[in-house]
C-alpha cells in the first residue's frame, strides 16, 4: 500500500543544516564547504539548535554582516567559529548597551547585551516602590503580604517559629512544643519561608486540616513533616480534581494537583486525527503535530525522501578531521574484501 506524503514544511525545519551552510556560503564564498559544515556542527549540535539558527538566518540573513545585536546567540557563536578561518564579510554583533563586541550572554527584549550591561539592566528592573516609603529602590526583602521593602524599611523581625507553633497547638496535634519547633525549622529553614507559612496559616487555617492543596509547596512540606511525626489532627491534602491522596507537585487553576490531572489539563486535539494528545512539539503554524498513530500511517517511504543538499555530509568525523587539518581515518574493509587469516597446521614431530 503506498504511503501518503505529508505536507512539506518550511526549509528551516526540513533541511536546517543545508540552509545554514548555503546562507554562510552566500556571504563568504571563499570558505570551503567542509569548514562551514564543521563550524555548524560544532555550534549547533542538536536538532533544536539547528532549526533555531536556520530560522533566524532564513528570516534575517543580514545578521551575519550587520553587527546588529538581535537574533539567537548561535549567530554570534557561528561567526566566532568561522572568523579564524579567514572570513572577510562576517561581523560580530555589538552589545546593545556599550556597542562592544563582547560575548552577548544577556537578553533585554529583542536586544542582546554583554554581561555587564545585562546585569545593570536587570538591577534597574528589580527596583520597585517600597511599601513603606514609596521610593523606587532595590528590593531588599518582602513582608508577610509579599509587598516589596527597601533596605531601610525591612519588615520587623519576628519569631515565626513560635507563631507557627502557637497556631499548631490550637489544633491539638499531640506533639510537644520542642518537637513542633524542630519540625517547623526543618520544613522551613529560611526566614522568608517561615514568614510565608505564617501568613498562609493566618489567612487560611484550614490548610493543615485538608485544604493544603491551596497552599504553597512549603506549606505542603510542613504538612508532610507533621503527618510523618504522627500529628493527630493534621490531614494530608488530596488532589482537588481526582480526589486521590498523592503527591501534589504541580499547579492547576490556582491549586496544587497530581501529575495525572496536570497532564489532562494540557491535552489538545491532534491537528491530524483530532484525538486529545499531550503537546510536545508544534507545527510551523503553531498547531499540535500529528500523534504517533497518525505519523505511522503518513510517514513517507524511504524512496520518497528528499534528496540531500550538496552541502550535506553524513561523515561528520571526516569533516571535523578535515577542518582540523588531520588525516582522515581510512574506511573499514567490507566483508567481501576481507580474507580470512591463514591457519597454521600443527606440525607433529617424530618421537
Amino acid at each position: 500500500m503506498p504511503h501518503s506524503t505529508p505536507a512539506q514544511g518550511p526549509r528551516f525545519l526540513t533541511h536546517p543544516r543545508a540552509l545554514i551552510v548555503e546562507t554562510v556560503a552566500a556571504t563568504e564564498p571563499g570558505l570551503p564547504p567542509q569548514v562551514m559544515e564543521a563550524a555548524v556542527d560544532h555550534v549547533a549540535g542538536t536538532r533544536a539548535k539547528l532549526r533555531r539558527l536556520a530560522q533566524a538566518l532564513d528570516t534575517a540573513p543580514h545578521l551575519l554582516t550587520s553587527g546588529t545585536p538581535e537574533g539567537p546567540r548561535l549567530i554570534e557563536l557561528l561567526i566566532r567559529a568561522l572568523q579564524p578561518q579567514g572570513t572577510t564579510h562576517l561581523v560580530l554583533p555589538r552589545c546593545a548597551g556599550c556597542s562592544q563586541q563582547h560575548a552577548l550572554t544577556r537578553v533585554d527584549g529583542n536586544r542582546r547585551l554583554c554581561g555587564n550591561c545585562g546585569d545593570k539592566a536587570r538591577g534597574d528592573a528589580l527596583r520597585l516602590p517600597c511599601a513603606v516609603c514609596g521610593k523606587n529602590l532595590p528590593v531588599a526583602s518582602r513582608d508577610n503580604k509579599g509587598h516589596p521593602r527597601c533596605q531601610r524599611h525591612r519588615p520587623q523581625e519576628t519569631d515565626d517559629v513560635a507563631l507557627i507553633c502557637t497556631l499548631l497547638r490550637k489544633l491539638d496535634t499531640g506533639l510537644d512544643d520542642q518537637t513542633l519547633a524542630e519540625i517547623v525549622s526543618e520544613a522551613a529553614p529560611r526566614p522568608f519561608q517561615r514568614r510565608q507559612i505564617t501568613a498562609e496559616l493566618i489567612r487560611c487555617p484550614d490548610l493543615l486540616t485538608g485544604q493544603g492543596a491551596y497552599g504553597s509547596p512549603r506549606a505542603l512540606a510542613l504538612i508532610d513533616a507533621l503527618v510523618a511525626h504522627g500529628a493527630r489532627t493534621i490531614l494530608t491534602p488530596a488532589c482537588p480534581f481526582c480526589h486521590r491522596t498523592t503527591a501534589l507537585k504541580f499547579r492547576r487553576d490556582n491549586a496544587r494537583c497530581c501529575r495525572r490531572c496536570y497532564d489532562e489539563a494540557r491535552l489538545q486535539p491532534c491537528s491530524s486525527c483530532g484525538h486529545q494528545q499531550p503537546v510536545a512539539t508544534r507545527t510551523p503554524g503553531g498547531q499540535p503535530p500529528a500523534c504517533e498513530a497518525t505519523r505511522s500511517t503518513t510517514r513517507p517511504a524511504p524512496a520518497a525522501a528528499a534528496s540531500p543538499s550538496p552541502f550535506t555530509t553524513t561523515n561528520t568525523a571526516a569533516l571535523s578531521a578535515a577542518a582540523a587539518g588531520a588525516r582522515p581515518r581510512p574506511p573499514a574493509l567490507s566483508a567481501e574484501n576481507t580474507s580470512p587469516a591463514p591457519t597454521r597446521t600443527p606440525t607433529h614431530h617424530a618421537a
